[in-house]
């Protein structure tokens, strides 16, 4: 599906400019320079089309409005690559790589992970929070590598499996890259708990991710039953 033109102008005039919260020093009272108008005419345009991507999606359903293009913005994704994703501990064999499993483009920006069926796709299927989350890499085996993203307290939620037998330290930077943002997304939560804002400081492009991010986690797959939890839910029979 081709890209909105909503989309493709976010992205386009993100790219004009730094995304940052302070682009100038404030000119003295009473005057003006044609630079600081210049980004100030910059930095409404991009606000406006940031604001159309939102209406293309709201009005779509969630369907329009957060292509990977966008969300890209200008300074890129935080960790972009194709790989398989399943939820919850589903692999009966160390991690092995199942050929039948469909490849997604595994998208991390800010401290949320987005999964897209590809990088055509108008919006992610579903987002995930990382916060409170933590990334283990396993060994690899057979050109693949499986990296489980767990809780803090050890439980499994997802698994993440890439191709690394040509990108050896894919992995890797999929595990550093994951605790950075939590970290990010952590401490953004101690920043609201305390009555701050960290909004004014935000790259326009991580703000939008976000707030997609906040509708998208509800769409996440079930978690499977573990069989744990299955034998826990059987009776036991008296005699």
């Amino acid at each position: 599906m081709a890209e909105s033109e909503e989309e493709k102008g976010a992205a386009a005039d993100e790219s004009k400019e730094p995304e940052t919260a302070d682009d100038s020093a404030k000119p003295s009272p009473g005057t003006t320079t044609p630079g600081a108008s210049k980004r100030g005419s910059t930095k409404k345009r991009r606000s406006s089309l940031f604001a159309r991507a939102r209406q293309s999606w709201v009005t779509s359903g969630g369907e329009r409005g957060a292509s990977v293009e966008t969300l890209r913005g200008t300074h890129g994704a935080d960790f972009e690559a194709t790989g398989t994703v399943k939820r919850g501990n589903e692999r009966p064999c160390c991690g092995c790589f199942d050929k039948s499993d469909k490849e997604v483009l595994v998208f991390i920006k800010g401290p949320f992970i987005f999964v897209y069926k590809n990088e055509s796709s108008q919006a992610p299927k579903y987002a995930i929070s990382l916060c409170h989350m933590k990334a283990h890499r396993r060994e690899e085996m057979h050109g693949h590598t499986t990296v489980d993203l767990e809780t803090n307290l050890g439980d499994i939620e997802y698994e993440f499996t890439f191709h690394t037998a040509n990108n050896p330290d894919l992995a890797k930077k999929f595990v550093r890259t994951v605790g950075q943002q939590a970290q990010v997304g952590e401490a953004e939560e101690v920043q609201k708990r305390l009555g701050h804002t960290c909004s004014s400081t935000k790259r326009k492009s991580v703000a939008y991710a976000e707030n997609i991010a906040k509708e998208k986690v509800k769409n996440q797959p079930e978690k499977p039953v573990s069989a744990e939890e299955l034998m826990a839910n059987i009776p036991m029979e008296t005699y």
